[in-house]
């Protein structure tokens, strides 16, 4: 379909210019990449839009950010912002990524709970219909 179409053209791009980064970041040992950046501008201007979203991620705000490209970008050490640096963008992406883990846990547990109270009807319909049965029986 087209939205398929769409989606995986915006897919193949991301991966794209992250290999770029990738690249640039084993030349050059950094990813301190301006959103004006000559020698590639489509790439500062990919970089300025993955801060924009993680921005909007952290913020619980609709994104294009997930936590497979979050975790792909922290791997090459991706600076989130380049005005303050010395804030810790680790801790940052640590809070994030224990929150998602908890949504996890509490999805996990929620699958469990209703898991128990499907067996417990099925448990409770198989019981009634047995005392049905035997009630039929009896009165024979």
């Amino acid at each position: 379909s087209n939205i398929g179409f769409c989606w995986a053209s915006h897919e193949a791009t991301w991966w794209q210019r992250y290999k770029e980064l990738q690249q640039i970041k084993e030349r050059e040992g950094t990813c301190k990449i301006p959103t004006k950046y000559p020698p590639n501008p489509k790439l500062g201007t990919w970089v300025h839009h993955q801060r924009r979203q993680y921005n909007a991620f952290k913020q619980g705000k609709r994104s294009q950010m997930t936590l497979e490209r979050l975790r792909m970008l922290e791997i090459i050490g991706f600076v989130w912002s380049l005005r303050n640096l010395a804030k810790s963008q680790s801790e940052n992406t640590s809070h994030i990524i224990a929150n998602q883990n908890q949504m996890a846990r509490n999805a996990a547990e929620v699958s469990n709970t209703i898991e128990r109270v499907d067996k417990h009807i099925d448990v409770t319909s198989r019981r009634d219909s047995m005392l049905t049965l035997l009630d039929i029986l009896l009165e024979d």
